[in-house]
């Protein structure tokens, strides 16, 4: 015969043992809900750095060519302004008249 004592820690273990396994089985929910949402975000995450990558490297591509467009034109600038002072004759000291590099624009001493 069971005596009301082991009836009761029968009832107690057995509400702790379910406990314990609806514990356990949120915990598994929660996680596997948690690895669900990392991944999407990484895969989201993933396609913004490329975008964000190749939207940065089409700037700088940008910004290159116009930086070797700017020096060509300066170089260009030079070369016909020594053309006109050779065919001018004139007797000017080197330097008197130079293209800066970064506005391509005619300075006069």
């Amino acid at each position: 015969m069971t005596s009301p004592g082991q009836i009761f820690r029968y009832t107690k273990k057995k509400y702790k043992d379910q406990k314990k396994a609806a514990e356990l089985a949120q915990h598994r929910i929660r996680t596997i809900k948690a690895r669900r949402e990392y991944n999407k975000w990484s895969k989201e995450r993933q396609a913004r750095l490329k975008k964000e990558a190749e939207e940065r490297a089409l700037k700088e591509a940008a910004e290159r060519a116009a930086a070797e467009a700017a020096e060509k034109l300066r170089i260009q600038q030079q070369e016909e302004l020594k053309k006109v002072l050779q065919r001018s004759g004139a007797a000017h000291p080197p330097g008197a008249y130079t293209l800066s590099r970064t506005s391509c624009v005619l300075l006069v001493r």
